[in-house]
């Protein structure tokens, strides 16, 4: 009943602006706030609220910029969009891809200064989130602009990027060592701005019940796949566990996804290569931007760089979780995709 009835509201509001003006502008604030001032909502990890939109559970400062981007944004079929629930290896995958597509314009060579832009700002500036930053997009200032990144679930993306025709790159990554990162980045976030720290046991609770940023974890990542099995020529579905282990096959796969595939050329001349390097998350960290420089996800959410990195590890989780929470992880995990092969991806 609250869906249908945040849908229509939505829909009536859009309607009123097509004119554009201050009034227009005014009142679909105004309902928005109305809107997300209904929804379910519980404690965050955080300092936010969780929204509860669609099934999903959302930080409250998101959802202004997805109510508009369910409406406004206008997908395009030359789009490659990075999917992820957070600290799958967004980040990575963000310098990747950038890496790729403008591979002729850069060397990734540190002896060379070519002005190559992950030297000196973040990934996430290069492939932005377009439901973090959505209002710089709804109009398309920059028509060039063909990656973009969103952690929204399938079902909650606009109807005009899916129905465009767009390559997603979807990267998903195991439960448990998520979870741990995930836990990690909210602490980190939480000492940055003065908040009490958020207890292993209470995050283990709430991601396992679902509550956490783009979550429930399981139903997310089944809408994905569900969707790749539907348009399997549109995904490119990828593992973090994966791109850990063979980055170099990683990168040519990625390449041959979005359509630009390695020359013979490119191959002697060890281009892959020194993508994986540039990319990897030694180079990465140890960037001064990286280092010192914080990124604004939005006007009043800043985010420092440096929380962004943390180990790079597969199966960090055995520091810190007891058998019966790897129990409890790893049995939900196999109730929700049985009879999918997404236990044989994620499995390490």
């Amino acid at each position: 009943m609250i869906i249908n009835c945040v849908t229509s509201k939505i829909q009536m509001a859009y309607k009123h602006t097509q004119h554009g003006g201050d009034h227009e502008v005014a009142c679909v604030n105004s309902t928005s706030d109305m809107i997300i001032s209904a929804l379910p909502s519980q404690r965050g990890w955080t300092t936010s609220e969780l929204k509860q939109f669609q099934g999903f559970w959302l930080d409250d400062w998101v959802m202004p910029g997805v109510l508009s981007l369910q409406e406004k944004f206008c997908g395009k079929s030359d789009h490659v969009v990075l999917t992820s629930s957070p600290k799958s290896g967004t980040t990575w995958l963000k310098a990747l891809l950038f890496s790729i597509t403008n591979r002729s314009s850069y060397k990734f060579d540190d002896a060379v200064d070519d002005g190559n832009p992950l030297l000196s700002r973040n990934p996430h500036v290069s492939v932005p989130y377009i439901d973090f930053n959505a209002t710089e997009h709804l109009d398309d200032p920059n028509p060039d602009l063909s990656l973009l990144s969103t952690h929204l679930p399938y079902s909650l993306l606009p109807k005009s990027m899916i129905e465009s025709g767009c390559r997603f790159v979807h990267v998903m990554r195991e439960p448990k060592d998520l979870f741990i990162s995930l836990w990690h980045f909210a602490v980190e976030l939480r000492k940055a701005r003065d908040q009490p720290t958020l207890p292993l046991d209470d995050a283990f609770d709430m991601f396992c019940n679902g509550l956490s940023q783009y979550g429930p974890y399981w139903d997310y990542e089944l809408e994905y796949w569900n969707a790749s099995l539907k348009c399997p020529d549109k995904f490119c579905i990828m593992t973090y566990e994966d791109l850990m282990k063979r980055p170099d096959y990683n990168v040519r796969k990625l390449a041959s996804f979005i359509e630009k595939p390695f020359t013979a050329a490119e191959e002697d001349e060890g281009v892959v290569e020194a993508i994986v390097t540039f990319c990897s998350f030694d180079k990465l960290s140890n960037l001064e931007v990286n280092r010192t420089k914080t990124s604004s996800l939005r006007k009043a959410h800043v985010v420092p760089n440096k929380v962004l990195f943390r180990k790079a590890t597969i199966g960090d989780w055995k520091n810190y979780l007891i058998d019966k929470q790897r129990e409890r992880i790893d049995q939900t995990t196999y109730q929700k995709f049985q009879g999918t092969d997404l236990l044989d991806l994620l499995s390490t």
